[in-house]
């Protein structure tokens, strides 16, 4: 049931939640490095298969004129080449305001 939940895309916290586990259990299947992996397994072709699901689309939004999705992937795979730009220039310091300033408010 555990397995199945996180083939979902639940969290393994929730999920032991939902199968309605004990404490104990739960704390023996955390140590248990065989049920750690196949759940890192699961978690690994959940995203496989999303992934090719999400290419998919992106065909098919693709042959419809659509070009977001592949905009999309391209700032996602290289975010400091096709990432959206700032114009805007971050200055870090420190705001002191002195009581004198807040007579001013």
């Amino acid at each position: 049931m555990i397995l199945n939940y996180i083939n979902l895309g639940m969290e393994i916290n929730k999920a032991y939640i939902l199968s309605e586990i004990t404490k104990e259990d739960i704390e023996e299947l955390d140590k248990d490095e065989d049920f750690q992996k196949d759940i890192e397994v699961t978690e690994i072709i959940l995203e496989k298969d999303l992934l090719e699901r999400h290419n998919t689309a992106m065909e098919i939004a693709v042959n419809k004129g659509n070009a977001n999705a592949v905009q999309w992937k391209l700032e996602k795979i290289n975010p400091d080449r096709w990432g959206t730009k700032k114009d805007e220039t971050p200055i870090k310091g420190v705001l002191v305001v002195s009581k004198v300033d807040k007579e001013l408010l």
